[in-house]
């Protein structure tokens, strides 16, 4: 079975006078794949150099999220998944200062996991849009304002996929069961928490 982790990050979705973290989760390879954008595009080098770090053995690496340091990666077990596809799909995002995005998709494959840290259960998403919209006629195709390289952008027949390399946090649960009950609920396929790192702060 595949090792999980939590990669603590900054938030920013926040105001950008304001700083906070999240996490984000993933295998090795999946949180790799993400350096190695970051990388490719110069981005963010202290990630990078804790994440090779943390390769080469250190598994405290530290990196900088809210302006204070912490360890890069924390272990974390996966208690339960499952994957959804959404036909044609439309919903409203609020944005940090309440303002409405009205978002589209033509079709969403959709994984939602429960992952445990310690004694804290966070029910996460992951999600691939095909053709994603907002205000209905404007395409999002490369403009991100969250997370850099949170996503991965690829064409085919004409259409834009654009992929989630991480899971994101929809919500944090002090139980187990309050966690998989959770997940089990419409409202849990939060879309909007993948959103925040195309909108950020915007």
């Amino acid at each position: 079975m595949a090792k999980y982790y939590a990669m603590t990050v900054d938030d920013y979705f926040l105001p950008s006078f304001c700083s906070g973290r999240k996490l984000f989760f993933g295998t090795l390879e999946q949180i790799a794949e993400l350096v190695k954008a970051l990388e490719a595009k110069q981005k963010l080098d202290y990630v990078v150099k804790a994440f090779q770090e943390f390769q080469n053995g250190h598994p405290e690496a530290k990196t900088y999220a809210a302006y204070n340091e912490c360890n890069l990666l924390t272990s974390a077990e996966l208690i339960a998944e499952q994957q959804k596809t959404l036909g044609c799909t439309e919903w409203d995002m609020l944005n940090i200062w309440q303002c409405v995005y009205n978002m589209h998709s033509d079709e969403v494959q959709v994984r939602q996991a429960v992952f445990r840290i310690q004694e804290e259960y966070h029910l996460c998403i992951q999600a691939e849009f095909k053709n994603l919209y907002y205000d209905k006629s404007l395409p999002i195709t490369s403009a991100f304002w969250g997370f850099p390289e949170f996503f991965s952008v690829r064409e085919e027949n004409q259409n834009i996929y654009l992929k989630s390399r991480l899971y994101t946090v929809c919500d944090c649960y002090d139980s187990e069961q309050e966690a998989l009950q959770a997940m089990q609920q419409p409202e849990a396929i939060n879309l909007s928490r993948i959103c925040e790192e195309i909108l950020g702060d915007g």
